[in-house]
Order: C-alpha cells, then structure tokens, then sequence
C-alpha cells in the first residue's frame, strides 16, 4: 500500500534545490555530460535523498557555475587513435 502511494504522489517540491534535468537545462548540457563531470570530479555531488532521488543545492551549481566562468577554458580532450 506504501508503494502505491509513494508512486502516485507528486514530485517533492525542495526549495533551492535542482534536479539533473533542471542542471542539464540551465548549464546547457546533456545527462551523460553531466554524470561524466560527476564521476571525473568536476561538478559539485548531488544529496541523495533515496536510490532514485538526487537533487542538487542551486547554490552549489551556481557557485560551480562562477568558478568556471573565472578559469580559461579546457582544450578538448585529444582522440586516441588506433
């Protein structure tokens, strides 16, 4: 009963707190960029609220956001050949 009711309620409303579509929107970037960011360390951690809920504090991402805008960019990494 538990379950069903957890599946037909609506979305949590967290306050100053982004999902990863919101992120992916705003930073104009796709999900894989930004779980590849995640795991080379360069994009704040999200807070993990439950398995598969995830949010992002916005002020983390924005204080992500201006630190970026500070640095020079990054060349894109080369290609390997074969």
């Amino acid at each position: 009963m538990l379950e069903a009711m957890a599946r037909d309620a609506p979305p949590l409303d967290l306050p100053n707190m982004l999902t990863a579509k919101q992120i992916c929107e705003r930073v104009g970037i796709g999900s894989g960029t930004l779980y590849r960011w995640l795991a080379e360390g360069r994009f704040p951690q999200p807070r993990k609220f439950s398995p598969r809920m995830v949010r992002w504090y916005a002020s983390d991402v924005e204080e992500w956001a201006a630190k970026r805008e500070e640095q020079p960019a990054e060349p894109p990494p080369k290609k390997k050949r074969r």
